[in-house]
């Protein structure tokens, strides 16, 4: 992965840098996880799901189970950030069987 990639956003360019994900990361991975989906899904999904305060948590756990466990060992899990602060995640791998 490339250490840092200039993009824009909003009409403003912005550097950032894309690495590969650390167990560390899950709970800033699990923060842009669900801020994506309650600016993203407000409407779609039910408020109260998307308010739930246990909601980050449960992301929490996804990530650092996708970070840590064999099943994902062949995913490829990458975090973008911006003056260290974790602002983008992606995941990558085979279709689950």
């Amino acid at each position: 992965m490339s250490p840092v990639i200039g993009a824009y956003f909003v009409g403003m360019p912005i550097n950032f840098e894309v690495r590969r994900a650390e167990s560390a990361d899950a709970r800033d991975m699990a923060r842009v996880h669900v801020e994506t989906w309650r600016e993203t899904y407000r409407g779609l999904m039910s408020d109260a799901v998307l308010d739930d305060p246990a909601l980050l948590d449960w992301r929490e756990g996804f990530w650092d189970t996708a970070l840590k466990h064999p099943r994902y060992e062949q995913n490829t899990v990458a975090v973008a950030s911006h003056e260290d602060t974790i602002i983008g995640i992606a995941m990558s791998g085979p279709a689950p069987n």
